[in-house]
């Protein structure tokens, strides 16, 4: 998500150590999905402001294929949008998020001092899994059937 943060009040809250400390801790730990996030909304449950939604856009590129529409990202992101929160395992940066809804990220990757690093290719299986339904998705066939078999394969 989006912080928007009182620095100086994180300091002098010694809001850094706090959080380590819970993160250190395996009995809060272990019952937590996502352990940084879900720490921060417990430290700020009772002290954050939500910020309005253009500010944490939340977008999820898997809807593409899965909505089967290549303008469906419009209906979230918009010309008011100032943070576009990409969710799930398909980032901009993957070499298979080939669609409009990535073009606001690479845009700004390609000006930037990152544009000569490669888009992050799939390593993990269940990177393959999601990179071969893109691929088929986006007609490329043949890239599509290679990642389908590299992944059952990873499988196993």
């Amino acid at each position: 998500g989006v912080m928007y943060i009182n620095l100086r009040e994180w300091l002098k809250q010694r809001l850094t150590e706090k959080f380590f400390d819970l993160l250190s801790d395996e009995s809060i730990i272990k019952k937590l999905k996502y352990p940084d996030q879900d720490i921060l909304n417990l430290m700020f449950l009772h002290h954050a402001k939500i910020l309005p939604r253009k500010y944490n856009c939340i977008y999820t590129i898997k809807s593409e294929f899965e909505e089967k529409n290549s303008e469906y990202y419009t209906r979230f992101i918009n010309d008011d949008t100032v943070f576009i929160h990409y969710t799930g395992i398909t980032k901009p940066w993957h070499d298979w998020a080939n669609y409009a809804s990535a073009d606001y990220f690479r845009n700004i990757y390609n000006i930037s001092p990152w544009r000569n690093i490669p888009y992050k290719k799939a390593v993990k299986k269940h990177e393959y899994k999601e990179k071969y339904k893109h691929l088929l998705y986006q007609k490329k066939f043949l890239d599509g059937v290679f990642t389908a078999i590299k992944y059952n394969v990873m499988k196993g």
